[in-house]
């Protein structure tokens, strides 16, 4: 799943009823469906490195956009695993590109009654990290986070605690 987010300014288009200064999103969506179908890519880096190529190259107005990528079931117990980044026409990022993994699913001891330490409990975790920077020759290991993020909550007990 792809979610492209392009910021333009709708002023001039409203005001004049004039749909030639908006975005075409026939156009973009002309453009990406080939630039992405025809190739593999060998991490969701490099995916998205061609989707900001793509929507810069399609419209020389756009000064910066965000993208984020979202695959389903790429990492065991988890719904999902993703990046969400932003950048400007340049190629410099605009804050700090984010990697997550939705809905990690854990079996854990969680409580602080004696009785609610005999089960184990379903948890989902929604685990986000953030760097300044995205390395396409070094992918992000999501499987190594979310093996990790199990391992560590099958060996600890969480007390529940009120703020």
């Amino acid at each position: 799943l792809a979610s492209i987010a392009i910021p333009h300014d709708l002023r001039e288009a409203a005001s004049n009823d004039d749909i030639s200064c908006s975005l075409n999103y026939g156009s973009l969506s002309r453009a990406l469906m080939p630039s992405v179908n025809t190739r593999s890519f060998p991490s969701l880096e490099a995916l998205l490195d061609r989707l900001f190529q793509t929507c810069f190259d399609e419209f020389q107005t756009i000064s910066q956009l965000s993208v984020t990528l979202s695959k389903p079931r790429a990492a065991p117990y988890a719904d999902a695993v993703g990046i969400k980044s932003c950048r400007r026409r340049d190629g410099n990022p605009v804050g700090r590109t984010h990697f997550f993994v939705e809905r990690l699913a854990c079996n854990l001891i969680v409580g602080l009654n004696s009785c609610e330490r005999d089960d184990k409990q379903l948890v989902l975790f929604d685990i986000e990290i953030s760097r300044p920077f995205i390395d396409a020759k070094k992918p992000f290991d999501f499987r190594l986070l979310a093996k990790t993020t199990r391992e560590v909550s099958q060996r600890s007990i969480f007390p529940l605690t009120c703020i």
